[in-house]
């Protein structure tokens, strides 16, 4: 005579964690590789900037702005490598900023001071906007089309 009409409660008293997310793909870990080789060539150059005046900086608010950049781009790689899709579109604004922002300055040069190419075409001009720009738009490719349906909609 086992006549136990008690049933264990079905539903789960505690509060599930969100599902993790599915491995990352691989063009995701392409497209972080990008953005960071793009922020390693500007740190290198600042270094070398740095080393030519031996590590002397009179003043602190010219290195204070690009070394800002560069903790962002490190946040939002960092967002990026946890699924977060605002972060996509944070990256793609900054880039479409700086494009912006070189497309203004060629359109300047070419209008008004022609002299100026020269600027405009030095090794460190094109390293530190041109090259990382380029890396970031190649890498938000690959973040929005190739692997786009990886990220949360958060």
């Amino acid at each position: 005579m086992n006549d136990n009409n008690y049933k264990a409660p079905e539903s789960s008293l505690l509060d599930l964690a969100e599902p993790a997310l599915p491995q990352r793909p691989r063009n995701v870990n392409i497209a972080l590789g990008l953005i960071g080789g793009g922020v390693l060539i500007r740190v290198l150059l600042a270094l070398k900037v740095l080393q030519e005046t031996q590590f002397q900086v009179v003043n602190f608010w010219p290195w204070a702005i690009p070394a800002a950049g560069i903790v962002l781009i490190g946040i939002i790689c960092h967002q990026i490598a946890h699924g977060r899709s605002w972060a996509r579109l944070l990256l793609a604004l900054f880039t479409m900023l700086v494009f912006a922002q070189l497309c203004w300055a060629v359109g300047f040069v070419w209008r008004r001071a022609p002299e100026m190419w020269e600027v405009l075409l030095k090794t460190q001009y094109l390293l530190t906007i041109v090259l990382p720009m380029a890396m970031n738009m190649a890498a938000l490719h690959l973040l929005y089309f190739s692997s786009g349906d990886w990220f949360q909609k958060k």
